[in-house]
């Protein structure tokens, strides 16, 4: 039987639109959903009429994370209440208050904060911090012999107090005290900043895969629609895109994974698994080196085994033990590697193309060889369904699509950015596809989740890092001293909450903790406060203020480093009462003073000194015009040994020029394109001071519904903004204590007895809002 042409015509379409579902036109479906949700409500029955009542209450829990940093562990039973338990074992229990004033336990008395800078691994245009570097986490001033900064130090290590030995450094959680240890040695100390790093890079690897992903994921996307829709023409715009996508692989991604690679090998040879007490040092050499990388750093055996050979500062040459599981993670990186050089490569050749014929356009046969090596869009899994299975599976699809949304999954062995999630643990993007039209179907603001799902469980990182924590850390030559200078301090602390769409909120004003009722004290929270007193009768409460407006405090991700928001005390509104200087706290954020430009003309200038050579082997030094106009290989400069070296002239400006467009954008240019522009340049002329403005209702980030999650505090006192008049003439300036407390956007709604603290009552409340 010859089946008609609109017959034909029907199938085709709805070949085209599934295979558009199955290259992430995933969005589609809402219309085929929409046809069979139609059909089941009309076909199936229903029983209306009943009226029931369910009582409970909205929640918002808090709890102090447990030592070894498992959420798991978190727990609360019947009787698990300040009543019957001492805070210190009540605190890692869910509830409503963290009681921290136990110093025996949590040597909180002892804190003191030393002027010091954020560690901040990486800030936004304003320099807010958005990551910090959870190796060492605040940087402190050393000084040289004449009594001036000479560096800022990183060996800052944290400590959980222990009543017999102080805070000796440790890696566990909890209330952490932030200082140097004397009594580390130089190999006890790369071990634990190598693991720091290294779980740094790893954060900061998925992360920036994530950001790539997010900023990407609607160009693969329209990319993929356009072949399922039948549309062959590719543009130079799409190719833009293809580039952007290996510019953030080959420059933010990969070079963090490799570098969270190296860092474990020096961790592992830093270890107790080396015997060799020099060989760390060597490897310490080796990784650190300018340009070394991984591949080169390590000897490739050709039998699926990599070894890793140096000589120490004796000359002896030693074979430097690898950490388990670094094989099968280094084949993974370099095939890794191999294919986002493979992409490069393609993207190249469509480039060249474009630099001709700008207006060239590509098949899907020319453009896809670089895209299924980033993403292969044809092998990824739609709610469960790969693009074979939705056919027969199309009701159910349909129907899960109404209830859940869209999810793509890019399963390993799919590109790229599935190798990444091989690497680091899977990671997942939000995407909105702006517009589709098909066949006068017109689609607009689609959106889909996008998450890798890796077959190596644990990640290949993760797995490094486990045998790298398992050798180790490496004997004390002597007696590991606690820590002799104090600089911050970590509080880390988990939530949960049974509300919908909620943020977490720092509650600057006292709020009930439980229900709105403030006549039981207990009941009350204190509000998010410090409060300060001089030590000293010559430190007034004006100067008292002005030191608490230098105090910062940062609440951050304790796995990933990832800063959620930034507080300060609003010094403008405290109040002195008989116990010192009150002050709430706020979070804000800080804003880029406004830049103006001036006109200028470009001039050139060098770095370097240049020399011309006479025939006695005389050397000269020349101006910077006479080095400029000088013939190849007549050009020499000086080294750091007093050696001449062939060289060729190179300009630097030292300034930064600008362009500026009609719509008044000004555009930095370089320096080789300054020197010849026709169009007028620009410099900066001036920069307006910076501002710090409160952030809307306080929030600090997002709450899921029914997940606890991690946050920490940090506290400590920026160095940056402190001044000689505002600390005091004592080893001491003032004393205080911090109170946080914190609160829900969404309206938590208490049981309907709330009555629950009259004398004699047993029945425990959950929380409305945590803290106090």
């Amino acid at each position: 039987m010859v089946e008609n042409k609109k017959t034909k015509r029907e199938k085709d379409i709805k070949s085209k639109l599934l295979a558009a579902i199955a290259m992430l036109l995933v969005s589609s479906i809402m219309m085929v959903s929409t046809t069979y949700a139609w059909f089941t409500l009309s076909t199936a029955p229903e029983v209306t009429g009943i009226t029931t009542a369910v009582g409970a209450n909205g929640n918002l829990e808090i709890a102090l994370l447990p030592t070894d940093g498992d959420l798991n562990s978190i727990t609360t039973a019947v009787g698990d209440s300040m009543k019957v338990q001492i805070p210190f074992l009540a605190n890692v229990t869910w509830g409503n208050l963290v009681d921290l004033s136990d110093n025996t336990n949590y040597g909180t008395d002892k804190f003191v904060l030393n002027p010091s800078k954020l560690g901040a691994a990486v800030t936004d245009a304003n320099g807010n911090p958005t990551q910090l570097n959870t190796t060492y986490f605040l940087q402190f001033p050393e000084y040289g012999s004449d009594g001036r900064i000479t560096d800022l130090s990183e060996d800052t290590v944290t400590s959980v107090y222990n009543q017999t030995d102080g805070f000796v450094p440790n890696e566990l959680y909890g209330v952490r005290a932030l200082g140097v240890s004397s009594g580390m040695t130089p190999r006890q100390l790369a071990y634990r900043n190598a693991r720091g790093a290294a779980s740094t890079a790893t954060s900061q690897a998925k992360n920036e895969a994530f950001k790539s992903l997010e900023a990407n994921g609607n160009t693969l996307a329209n990319i993929a629609v356009k072949k399922a829709t039948g549309d062959a023409a590719y543009t130079a715009e799409d190719v833009a895109s293809m580039r952007a996508i290996v510019t953030d692989l080959q420059t933010k991604v990969l070079p963090q994974i490799e570098t969270a690679y190296m860092q474990y090998i020096l961790a592992y040879a830093a270890s107790a698994a080396t015997t060799n007490e020099l060989a760390w040092k060597a490897v310490e050499s080796e990784v650190t080196a300018d340009g070394a990388k991984l591949l080169s750093v390590l000897t490739d055996n050709g039998d699926g085994t990599y070894s890793l050979s140096v000589t120490d500062e004796e000359g002896t040459d030693v074979t430097v033990a690898l950490p388990d599981g670094l094989n099968a993670a280094i084949a993974k990186y370099a095939a890794t590697l191999a294919q986002v050089t493979s992409a490069d490569t393609e993207v190249g050749k469509l480039e060249t193309t474009l630099a001709t014929t700008p207006d060239a356009t590509f098949t899907w046969a020319e453009i896809s060889t670089a895209l299924k090596l980033l993403a292969d869009t044809e092998g990824m899994v739609i709610n469960g369904y790969t693009p074979g299975e939705l056919m027969s599976n199309i009701n159910d699809f349909a129907k899960d699509v109404m209830k859940n949304g869209v999810t793509v999954v890019m399963n390993t062995g799919g590109g790229v950015y599935a190798d990444v999630a091989d690497h680091c643990g899977d990671y997942s993007a939000n995407i909105v596809i702006e517009k589709i039209e098909y066949n006068g179907v017109e689609l607009e603001d689609l959106e889909a989740k996008m998450e890798t799902k890796s077959s190596v469980s644990p990640s290949y990182l993760t797995a490094v890092g486990t045998a790298v924590t398992g050798a180790g850390a490496p004997a004390s030559t002597g007696t590991v001293m606690p820590l002799s200078d104090m600089y911050g301090y970590i509080i880390d602390l988990a939530f949960r909450t049974n509300a919908a769409n909620s943020n977490l909120l720092l509650q600057a004003d006292a709020l009930d903790r439980i229900y709105s009722d403030n006549s039981n004290d207990e009941t009350m929270g204190h509000g998010a406060t410090m409060t300060f007193a001089s030590t000293t009768p010559d430190f007034t409460n004006e100067q008292v203020t002005k030191l608490m407006a230098c105090i910062r405090i940062v609440f951050f991700d304790p796995d990933t480093g990832n800063v959620y928001a930034t507080a300060k005390l609003d010094v403008a509104n405290a109040e002195v009462t008989a116990d010192g200087v009150v002050a709430k706290m706020y979070v804000y954020e800080v804003q880029a003073g406004e830049v103006t430009y001036a006109e200028a003309t470009y001039a050139a200038d060098s770095d370097l000194t240049y020399y011309t050579k006479t025939t006695n082997d005389v050397y000269t030094a020349v101006d910077d015009a006479t080095a400029a106009a000088a013939g190849a290989g007549t050009l020499y400069t000086k080294d750091a040994d007093g050696n001449y070296n062939t060289a060729t002239y190179a300009a630097d400006s030292g300034l930064t020029y600008y362009t500026k467009s009609t719509e008044e954008v000004y555009t930095a240019i370089e320096d080789a394109a300054a020197s010849t522009t026709t169009e007028q340049l620009y410099t900066v002329a001036s920069v307006g001071a910076s501002t710090e403005t409160k952030v809307e209702d306080n929030v600090i980030t997002s709450l899921p519904q029914n997940e606890a999650i991690k946050l920490s505090v940090l506290v400590y006192l920026d160095g940056e903004t402190i001044t000689n008049a505002d600390v005091a003439n004592a080893a001491t300036s003032m004393t205080g204590s911090l109170n946080l407390q914190f609160s829900s956007s969404a309206t938590l709604v208490p049981m309907e007895y709330g009555d629950l603290h009259i004398t004699g009552a047993t029945t425990e409340t959950t929380t409305e809002a945590a803290g106090g």
